[in-house]
């Protein structure tokens, strides 16, 4: 997710607990050790991230529950899925 989005906020303190610059670093740490072959892709849009991951097989995205279209699976947090209480990614604020 882009900068500054509620899904990088979810993302930086629900999944990594680290600021933006922390998480950077790490892949770039990741990156020059030979671990990944790329920088994970950051898009514009809930829609354009969705686009991406549809095009790959291997892709994950962070993306508002609502964004999701059919055919892009929705992964579930400790057997939790969007909408459902005490679901781990929840920002607790409705599109």
């Amino acid at each position: 997710p882009k900068s500054g989005s509620s899904e990088k906020g979810v993302l930086l303190e629900k999944v990594y607990g680290l600021p933006e610059e922390s998480v950077r670093k790490i892949w770039v740490r990741r990156l020059f050790a030979g671990e990944i072959a790329a920088l994970p892709t950051t898009v514009r849009s809930p829609e354009a991230a969705i686009a991406a991951v549809r095009q790959s097989v291997s892709a994950i995205a962070v993306v508002p529950a609502h964004a999701v279209l059919p055919g892009v699976r929705v992964l579930a947090v400790d057997g939790l899925r969007p909408g459902e209480s005490g679901y781990g990614l929840a920002t607790g604020s409705p599109p």
